[in-house]
């Protein structure tokens, strides 16, 4: 599967967690994905390759809601967790 390049000029991005162990990632345009897959490090890598790039980076995390109510929300805990990631 073909992926998006990341560009380095790009200031959102947001990850999806769609289940228990699958994640999406995506820019600002949402049109393609950066990395689909179940790999948590693998979305921790890019977050820190993005933030090489761009220390100034805006970072969202939605998840699923435990009562399933809804189909994705904006997880603030996660999203600060991001925010944390430091690029080596």
């Amino acid at each position: 599967m073909k992926f998006k390049t990341i560009n380095p000029k790009e200031t959102v991005f947001y990850v999806f967690e769609t289940s228990n162990n699958k994640f999406s990632m995506f820019d600002s345009e949402i049109d393609e994905a950066i990395y689909l897959g179940g790999e948590w490090n693998m979305v921790r890598g890019i977050v820190k390759n993005i933030k090489k790039e761009n220390p100034n980076v805006k970072l969202y995390y939605y998840s699923k809601s435990k009562d399933n109510k809804e189909k994705l929300k904006l997880d603030p805990f996660w999203t600060n967790t991001l925010k944390m990631i430091i690029p080596t």
